[in-house]
């Protein structure tokens, strides 16, 4: 997992901080921050990151613009997104978040989960 690169975009720097921590420290994964809106959707493009680790918070409409946005751009269709949230859940993934789990966090659960898109990440790669 060490070649990879995960985005993790979310408002509050503290668990920006969190999240990226323990990815680096668990998953061995290199790992860029960034705020939501126009400035996650500006990095998504120009880093092209292996996942998109979106912390969602209220209003979630503003992150469902997000990534409807960036399902919907040939340039980063294909950058699997896992949204952390409190509401919204369903909202999030009909707009293509490939896992949306709760903010919680339960971090057996979302280690997990990320190694699991970053692994389908690495195949799709190879197969291409």
């Amino acid at each position: 997992m060490e070649n990879h690169v995960v985005l993790v975009a979310g408002d509050d720097p503290d668990i920006n901080e969190l999240i990226q921590m323990v990815l680096e420290t668990q998953l061995g994964v290199l790992v860029a921050t960034t705020s939501t809106g126009q400035c996650a959707s500006r990095r998504a493009l120009t880093l092209q990151p292996d996942l998109l680790i979106l912390d969602v918070a209220p209003p979630e409409s503003a992150s469902v613009g997000l990534v409807r946005e960036l399902k919907s751009s040939p340039s980063t269709e294909d950058i699997p997104i896992v949204a952390l949230a409190y509401e919204g859940r369903a909202a999030l993934a009909e707009a293509g978040c490939d896992d949306v789990l709760d903010r919680s966090l339960n971090l057996g659960l979302f280690i997990t989960t990320v190694h699991r898109r970053l692994a389908r990440s690495e195949l799709a790669g190879r197969l291409c």
